[in-house]
């Protein structure tokens, strides 16, 4: 089977737009996050030194901050998809109950036709929240994991103090 190249660079060029029309309604909800997510990254790639317990505290406190206003933006998203497929739907039943000839098959071929723009814009939604509920979720293992090491470290400070008296 050979794969024709102008379809496939049409689906690239308009998978590309809807990307950068959910990446930016995505980074108005996350940008801050990711911003100090990127911050922790460069800081533990550099490898140069070990995160003391304060910056852990820090990051900790800043991390749950994050995750109480970013818990609001994923409901945001999540009225927003549901809003664009109410949308959609509305539409699409209009549009098909305007359509007077044809068979059934033909109404429904017409009427999808006709709600194209509302499709994409119920697509970007979607995949706006989906990503949302994604950074939230890893938001959250950061969270779980930097508890772990805080436990880890604390214990490793208590030991040491055993062994020093």
């Amino acid at each position: 089977m050979e794969i024709n190249a102008d379809i496939m660079n049409r689906v690239e060029t308009d998978s590309k737009l809807i990307d950068d029309v959910v990446d930016k309604v995505v980074k108005k909800y996350t940008g801050k996050v990711n911003e100090y997510i990127d911050s922790i990254k460069t800081f533990l790639e550099n490898g140069t030194e070990d995160m003391t317990l304060d910056d852990m505290n820090r990051i900790s406190l800043r991390v749950a901050s994050y995750l109480f206003f970013m818990s609001d933006n994923v409901c945001k998203a999540s009225i927003r998809n549901s809003i664009a497929e109410q949308v959609r739907n509305e539409k699409y039943n209009q549009e098909y109950c305007n359509i007077t000839s044809g068979t059934i098959a033909d109404r429904t071929a017409k009427a999808t036709e006709l709600v194209k723009q509302e499709e994409v814009i119920n697509i970007i939604f979607d995949k706006v929240y989906r990503t949302m509920k994604l950074k939230y979720s890893a938001l959250e293992k950061l969270a779980d994991t930097i508890r772990k090491i805080q436990t880890v470290k604390v214990n490793e400070m208590q030991i040491s103090m055993k062994v020093g008296v």
